[in-house]
């Protein structure tokens, strides 16, 4: 497939990915924020060590997705000529 042809695609049918990946990365963004607030009140609270690294890995957990999701936003986003 060439440039256009490619570009078609993303506006056709990787638009819905497109504006999908666009929630996610929003809501993943909320979820982090939420993680680091949680983890600054769980350390002002003296928590239990076990559940400092439980919100600590969810928090990863939520980075790794939100960062692999960016990363295909960007993808569709040069295919489509929006960046």
């Amino acid at each position: 497939m060439d440039a256009t042809t490619d570009r078609l695609l993303v506006l056709k049918g990787d638009g819905l990915e497109f504006e999908k990946l666009e929630g996610q990365i929003a809501d993943l963004g909320k979820r982090r924020d939420a993680l680091n607030a949680r983890l600054m009140q769980l350390g002002e609270a003296g928590a239990a060590l076990a559940e400092i690294e439980a919100a600590s890995r969810e928090l990863g957990e939520v980075d790794d997705l939100e960062q692999t999701l960016s990363e295909r936003w960007l993808e569709l986003a040069e295919i489509a000529g929006d960046i």
